[in-house]
């Protein structure tokens, strides 16, 4: 049903404009799922990381769809609101375990960088390029 959200959410996002009220109010009631499902920021990281080198704008789309999420949380964290750290937990889980399969290439590291930044955190470490990358 999670990944059914997720895919939905992302052929909503690829069938209407790039900006306007249309798309935000997407991103929004998606961002707010996943702060009372945490365990959809996991997913996200996941499809991004195994779609690098597919399908340009539903990668685009995952990408933004992170970031709103990411950036819904850092805004709860600010507000003292348990819900946002553990959308950021998940989200840093999922990062780990996509490093600890191998999934985090250069290209999924990319995106998944442009998500952090594009939410005002800092990128965690995990991504980092290094020679090992």
């Amino acid at each position: 049903m999670a990944s059914d959200f997720i895919s939905t959410t992302v052929s909503d996002l690829a069938a209407c404009p790039l900006s306007g009220t249309q798309r935000r109010n997407i991103l929004q009631r998606a961002s707010e799922r996943v702060l009372r499902q945490p365990s959809l920021v996991s997913q996200l990281v996941a499809r991004i990381c195994s779609s690098a080198g597919g399908e340009q704008e539903d990668l685009d789309s995952l990408v933004v769809l992170l970031g709103s999420a990411l950036t819904e949380a850092r805004l709860a964290v600010e507000g003292a609101k348990s819900s946002g750290e553990s959308v950021i937990s998940a989200a840093l889980e999922a990062l780990a375990l996509a490093q600890a399969q191998g999934a985090l290439g250069s290209q999924s590291r990319q995106h998944l960088i442009k998500a952090w930044l594009a939410s005002g955190l800092e990128a965690p470490k995990i991504l980092a390029f290094d020679s090992g990358s």
